[in-house]
This record gives C-alpha cells, sequence and structure tokens, in this order.
C-alpha cells in the first residue's frame, strides 16, 4: 500500500517548473551527500510564497 501524498508534495508535482526544482534539489541533496557542494549551497524550493530547503529528500523544512 502506498503513502498517501501530501497536498504540498502534490502541488510541486502537479506543476512542472516546481517538479524540474525538485529534480535539481534531489541532485544537489546528492551532491551535498558526497561532499561535492556544502550545505549552503543547497537550493531551495518556493512554494506558495514559502521557501522550502530540501533537508532529506522526502522531508521539506521550512527556511
Amino acid at each position: 500500500m502506498k503513502a498517501p501524498i501530501s497536498k504540498r508534495t502534490r502541488k510541486i508535482l502537479d506543476n512542472p517548473q516546481l517538479a524540474k526544482q525538485l529534480m535539481l534539489a534531489i541532485i544537489a541533496d546528492r551532491l551535498v551527500e558526497r561532499s561535492m557542494i556544502s550545505e549552503d549551497e543547497r537550493p531551495t524550493i518556493k512554494v506558495d510564497g514559502e521557501e522550502l530547503k530540501l533537508v532529506r529528500l522526502k522531508a521539506f523544512d521550512k527556511k
């Protein structure tokens, strides 16, 4: 059984521009994980005026 998708995640996935930003954030997460970029270089995603920073692949933190 799949876990339900949150409203915020659905909003990101339904918007091609936000989905592209999410993909870039996931790539950046991997680069931070491999110490190729610093934590400060991690991108943010803007949803409904809120800036979100990818903390872990499945968790967002308000900036």
